[in-house]
């Protein structure tokens, strides 16, 4: 039993030691280099990111979500 935990420790341990911080950066800073974070033109990152805090701060995953997620979305149409 005391082997078990001391391997549960173990495996968090490692897993904790792998995680990196995430780093967060200006809203602006992601939308200048959207064509090498995500491949996509500022036009699209505009329109994916459009309502955002602009003085928040985002990780480069957040930005990612919310840019597939937009582009997931039906066209509207009349």
């Amino acid at each position: 039993m005391a082997a078990t935990k001391k391997a549960e420790t173990t495996a968090t341990d490692k897993a904790a030691e792998n995680t990196q911080p995430v780093i967060k950066y200006p809203l602006d800073n992601l939308r200048k280099n959207a064509r090498e974070l995500f491949d996509i033109s500022t036009s699209t990152f505009d329109g994916a990111t459009y309502g955002l805090d602009t003085d928040a701060t985002y990780s480069v995953a957040e930005i990612e979500n919310i840019i597939n997620n937009w582009l997931k979305k039906p066209v509207k149409t009349n």
